[in-house]
């Protein structure tokens, strides 16, 4: 492999590599998960893991961009609290 590739074509390698093996493991996983609470449950599961999803991103969706806005004034203030926003950002996500 060149040592000068593009960072995209290194980026969408990474990525479809990444999302191959997260594919492969969810197949595993229901496969276990079918054997252990039977196939009616996991159909049920199945309809109720994607609402889930969309609630938390709903949850979710104001402290992103809540932390840019905050990063970005310290920044242009240099007052040096970057990583305050940061963290207390990770943490409110977290939780």
């Amino acid at each position: 492999m060149r040592k000068n590739t593009h960072p995209v074509y290194s980026g969408a390698l990474l990525l479809t590599i990444t999302g191959l093996f997260c594919r492969l493991l969810g197949f595993y996983y229901k496969i276990f998960l079918s054997r252990a609470i039977g196939a009616k449950e996991l159909g049920l599961y199945q309809l109720a893991m994607p609402l889930l999803a969309v609630g938390i991103a709903f949850a979710n969706s104001g402290i992103h961009t809540a932390i840019s806005r905050f990063v970005a004034k310290s920044s242009s203030a240099k007052d040096g609290r970057e990583k305050s926003y940061l963290a207390m950002g990770m943490c409110l996500s977290l939780a």
